[in-house]
């Protein structure tokens, strides 16, 4: 079962048009990991949800300054937002 998810995997990460370098590349990896093992491109609810709050959030800066809520449909969508937090 094992192999036959790494051959699989293999298959699926080597035919679509990963992008070639950094978080971008892991994420949308991740993704196809996440729907190789779920059987879905889906986030399991219909949603996958983040939720931060005004002033909680970040560490080493002030922020943010209003709530914020983000919301993905499918993995994919998710690995592409986070891609554009790279811009």
């Amino acid at each position: 079962m094992q192999r036959m998810l790494r051959v699989r995997l293999l298959r699926e990460l080597t035919l679509r048009n990963l992008p070639s370098r950094g978080t971008p590349a892991y994420s949308r990896a991740a993704a196809h990991v996440l729907m190789l093992l779920t059987g879905s491109r889906f986030f399991p609810g219909g949603l996958g949800v983040f939720a931060t709050h005004v002033q909680t959030y970040l560490v080493f800066e002030f922020g943010p300054s209003a709530n914020v809520t983000l919301q993905w449909a499918s993995y994919f969508d998710a690995a592409d937002q986070s891609a554009l937090s790279r811009i």
